[in-house]
């Protein structure tokens, strides 16, 4: 999210992952702490998400949740 250090920049790819987020149901974003913008961006793009009834935010491991399911589903048929 934040390769590029400037404000800008990042508010791009803030937007970006919110389309890809609609488009396919999820995305992934990853910041840095050590980039001066990232917190200032992302405290001004909260509130917006918070009116997006399409988002919630959770965690990897939440998302992920789902997939681990299905593969232990998939484990278990080709056990037996």
């Amino acid at each position: 999210m934040d390769v590029k250090t400037d404000q800008a920049s990042i508010e791009k790819k803030f937007e970006e992952l919110l389309t890809l987020a609609k488009e396919n149901g999820y995305a992934i974003g990853l910041g840095h702490i050590h980039s001066k913008h990232t917190p200032e961006v992302l405290s001004a793009f909260l509130p917006r998400l918070q009116n997006e009834e399409e988002v919630e935010f959770v965690t990897l491991s939440e998302l992920l949740k789902p997939l681990k399911k299905s593969s232990t589903v998939t484990q278990k048929r080709f056990r037996h």
